[in-house]
């Protein structure tokens, strides 16, 4: 994704990711192997460029013991408390 050059980021809150052009968005798009239900092939594992998809994961899962929970509810973090 395009960004902010980083001397244009100084002293400013505005955005540094600039988004995709019609054009690259479509390119994104297209780079999609679109498998609908997945059948194994791995070819999704060569195409994603981020290297995000892991075929040896697999599930588990874990207990941990954490002594309390807090639960609040309807907390504001924009409200200041005094």
């Amino acid at each position: 994704m395009p960004v902010l050059p980083a001397a244009q980021r100084i002293n400013n809150y505005n955005e540094i990711e600039l988004g995709f052009s019609e054009e690259q968005a479509r390119a994104e798009a297209a780079r999609c192997v679109d498998c609908g239900g997945c059948c194994e092939c791995k070819l999704c594992v060569t195409e994603c460029k981020a290297g995000a998809i892991d075929h040896e994961m697999i599930d588990k899962k874990e207990t941990i013991d954490v002594g309390s929970i807090i639960i609040a509810t309807g907390f504001d973090p924009m409200i200041r408390s005094r």
